[in-house]
C-alpha cells in the first residue's frame, strides 16, 4: 500500500509543473463536456469511461463553450476541428486549463497506486511478500510508469486493466469459481471502456484459459475437481459469454444508453471516417506495392475500396444503431488512423512503422537496473525449466506471465504506430511479477542474493529519481540520458510539449538580458506558449494552433526554440536538411531534453 501510494503521489509531482501534454487539451474538453453535459461529440477515438472517472472533480466546473457554435458543431463534420477548439477554449492566455487538467491528473494517478497494487497482490498470491515487495518498486520506480502515471491519458489506465485481466485470469485457472470468472469479466468489459487496444485481452485471456481447459490435468474448483474436458471447455465458453453480454451492457451504460453522441441528437458525419479510412488503406497498400499514388488517383479508387470484414460488421452495427454512433466513428477513425503515422528511430524515417521500434524503446527507455532484473529473470527461468515442467501449477503460472507480453508485444511489433513506448505499457507489469517471483526465489535459495537484490532495487532508485521530474523524456543512462534520446526516439518518448514552464521560466530570465532581440520558437505541442507570458515569433513548422502561419523568414538576431521531436525532423518532410543542419550545431541550452536552444544570426549579420 505504502509503495502504490508512493508512486502515485510520485508521478502526480513530477507532472505538477509540467504543461499539458499535447493530446490532453483534447481528452479534458472531452471529459468535461461528457461529466456536465453528456455529450460524447469530442474525443471518440477513445472509449469514454476513463473520462468519465477522471472528470468527477470537473463536474460542476464552468467552462466558456456553446455546443452550438459553429467550431463547437464543426467537430460533428470533421474530427480534426477537435483540436484547436479544446486550445481555443481551455489553453489560450487566461484560460482555466491547468487548474482543470491538474484536477484530474490526481485522478489518474489512482490508475497507477491500482496497477502496483495488482503486481502486488498477485507477486504476494504466488511466491510470498518478498516477491511482491520486488516488483513492487519494479513497477513504481519505472520511470515510463512515472511518467504517465498521472497524465490525462488512457495508457496507464489500460495497464491496470490488464494487470489485473491477468491476475484474474491466473487466479480463475488456479481454481475454478464463478465469482472470479465474473470479476474477470467486468475487468474485460471495463477494458472495453478506456481503450480500443483492449480488444487485444480477447487473445491474451482466451487462450490460456482454453490451453488450461485442454490439459490432462484437472481443474480445482470449490466443490470439485472439474476433470471432464468438455465441462471444463463448456465453463469457458460460458464465461465468455458472460463477458459478451456484460461489455456490451457496459458500452451502452458508459454513453449514456443514446445512439446519438450529443444530448440534442445530433451526429457526426459518419461517411468522413469511412472515407478517411478506405483513403489511408489504398495509400498504404500503393507504398506496399512500391506505386507512388498521387492524391487524385487514391481519391479516385476510394469509392472502389472494399473494407474488411470487421470494418463491415463495425459499419453495419452502427447503421442500426446496435452500438453507439461515437463508438463506430471512433472505432473506425482510430483504424484510419494507425495505418499512417510518421515515425522516427535511430536518424530514419517512416510512416508505417519499423518492427525494430518497440524492442529499441525497451531497451533504451526502461532502466538499466530493470534490464538487468529481467534478463537475469529470463536465465533463472530457463535454469529452472526442467521443474516448471514437472509442476502443473507452475506451468500455468508461467503461460499467465507470457501471455499478455507475447500476443501484446507481438501485434505492436507488427503495427505501423510507432509514436511511444506508452502503447506496450501493459506488457510490463507481468514481466515485473515474474522478476519478483524469480527474485524472490533466488533470495530465499542463494545467501550472497539477500544483499545484492536489494543493493540493484536501491541503484534503479537512484537512477529513476535522478531524473525527476522529467520522466517523460527519461531514456536509460546506456542510451545517453534526456539528451542521448534526440538521436534515438520522438514523439511521447521524448517531447510531447510537457516543457512550457520551463521554457517559459528560461524565456524571461533571458528576456530580461536581452531586451529587444527576437525570440523564435517551434513548439511541438497543443498549448498556448502564451499561457505562459512566452512571447515568440512563430518559426515553421512552429505551434500549429497560432492564428499567425508560421514562418521561417527570420529577420532579426535573437533565438531559436525549437521541440525536439520538430528538430528530429520526423515532420514535415520538406523541413528535414534544416532540421539537421540544426541537430549539426551546439545549442546554446536544452531544457529538459525537450526544447533546443540556438543563438541566430541573420546572413551578413556581425557575429
Amino acid at each position: 500500500m505504502l509503495i502504490a501510494i508512493l508512486a502515485a503521489a510520485h508521478s502526480y509531482l513530477a507532472n505538477r509543473h509540467k504543461s499539458a501534454t499535447f493530446d490532453e487539451p483534447v481528452h479534458l474538453l472531452s471529459s468535461w463536456m461528457i461529466v456536465n453535459r453528456g455529450d460524447f461529440s469530442i474525443n471518440p477515438e477513445h472509449p469514454p469511461l476513463w473520462k468519465l472517472v477522471a472528470g468527477l472533480p470537473l463536474i460542476g466546473s464552468h467552462i466558456d463553450i456553446d455546443s452550438h457554435a459553429a467550431q463547437a458543431k464543426s467537430v460533428l463534420s470533421q474530427i480534426e476541428n477537435q483540436g484547436p477548439l479544446a486550445t481555443d477554449v481551455l489553453f489560450r492566455a487566461d484560460g482555466d486549463g491547468p487548474r482543470l487538467l491538474a484536477r484530474t491528473r490526481l485522478v489518474m494517478s489512482v490508475f497507477l497506486a491500482l496497477t502496483v497494487l495488482v503486481v502486488a497482490k498477485w507477486s504476494w498470491t504466488a511466491s510470498g511478500p518478498v516477491a511482491a515487495i520486488i516488483a513492487s518498486i519494479l513497477l513504481a520506480f519505472d520511470p515510463n510508469f512515472l511518467a504517465h502515471g498521472s497524465l490525462l491519458t488512457n495508457d496507464v489506465a489500460a495497464s491496470f486493466i490488464f494487470a489485473l485481466a491477468g491476475y484474474l485470469t491466473w487466479r480463475l485457472g488456479t481454481r475454478w469459481s464463478w465469482k472470479t470468472a465474473s470479476l474477470l469479466a467486468l475487468t474485460c468489459a471495463a477494458g472495453a471502456g478506456i481503450k480500443f487496444t483492449c480488444v487485444f485481452l480477447l487473445p491474451i485471456v482466451a487462450v490460456p484459459l482454453l490451453v488450461r481447459s485442454m490439459s490432462r490435468d484437472a481443474w480445482p474448483a470449490k466443490a470439485e475437481a472439474i476433470a471432464v474436458k468438455s465441462q471444463r471447455l463448456a465453463r469457458v465458453i460460458g464465461a465468455a459469454l458472460i463477458t459478451a453480454v456484460v461489455s456490451f451492457a457496459v458500452i451502452w451504460t458508459v454513453y449514456g444508453f443514446r445512439a446519438a453522441p450529443t444530448p440534442s441528437g445530433a451526429s457526426f458525419d459518419s461517411g468522413y471516417p469511412r472515407t478517411y479510412l478506405a483513403y489511408n488503406a489504398i495509400a498504404l497498400r500503393g507504398a506496399e506495392e512500391g506505386m507512388s499514388l498521387s492524391d487524385d488517383q487514391v481519391k479516385a479508387l476510394v469509392p472502389m475500396y472494399r473494407p474488411s470484414g470487421s470494418m463491415l460488421a463495425i459499419y453495419w452495427l452502427q447503421d442500426h444503431r446496435l452500438i453507439p454512433q461515437a463508438l463506430g466513428y471512433g472505432l473506425t477513425y482510430a483504424a484510419g488512423r494507425g495505418m499512417f503515422r510518421p515515425a522516427f528511430l535511430l536518424g530514419a524515417y517512416s510512416d508505417t512503422g519499423f518492427w525494430p521500434y518497440f524492442p529499441v524503446a525497451i531497451a533504451t527507455k526502461t532502466p538499466v537496473v530493470s534490464l538487468i532484473l529481467l534478463a537475469t529473470t529470463i536465465i533463472l527461468g530457463i535454469n529452472a525449466g526442467k521443474r516448471w515442467k514437472r509442476d502443473p501449477e507452475k506451468r500455468w503460472l508461467l503461460l499467465c506471465l507470457l501471455s499478455c507480453p507475447a500476443i501484446y508485444l507481438t501485434f505492436a511489433i507488427t503495427s505501423n504506430l510507432n509514436i511511444g513506448i506508452r502503447h506496450i505499457l501493459p506488457i510490463y507489469p507481468a514481466m515485473y511479477v515474474a522478476a519478483g517471483i524469480a527474485l524472490a526465489k533466488f533470495v530465499r535459495t542463494t545467501k550472497p542474493t539477500r544483499f545484492i537484490v536489494p543493493g540493484f532495487l536501491a541503484l534503479l532508485m537512484f537512477e529513476t529519481v535522478s531524473a525527476y521530474p522529467n520522466y517523460l523524456a527519461f531514456f536509460n543512462r546506456a542510451a545517453g540520458g534526456e539528451r542521448g534520446g534526440l538521436a534515438i526516439l520522438g514523439d511521447s518518448n521524448l517531447d510531447w510539449g510537457q516543457d512550457l514552464p520551463a521554457l517559459s521560466d528560461w524565456y524571461h530570465r533571458w528576456r530580461a538580458d536581452h531586451p529587444t532581440d527576437a525570440f523564435y520558437l517551434a513548439y511541438f505541442g497543443s498549448v498556448d506558449p502564451h499561457l505562459y507570458g512566452i512571447d515568440y515569433t512563430n518559426m515553421s513548422p512552429g505551434f500549429p494552433f497560432d492564428a499567425r502561419p508560421p514562418t521561417l523568414d527570420l529577420q532579426r538576431s535573437g533565438v531559436v526554440a525549437i521541440s525536439a521531436t520538430w528538430l528530429q525532423g520526423t515532420f514535415p518532410e520538406n523541413l528535414r536538411p534544416m532540421m539537421a543542419n540544426l541537430r549539426g550545431r551546439k545549442p546554446i541550452d536544452v531544457i529538459n531534453g525537450s526544447i533546443y536552444l540556438y543563438d541566430f544570426q541573420p546572413a551578413g549579420a556581425a557575429k
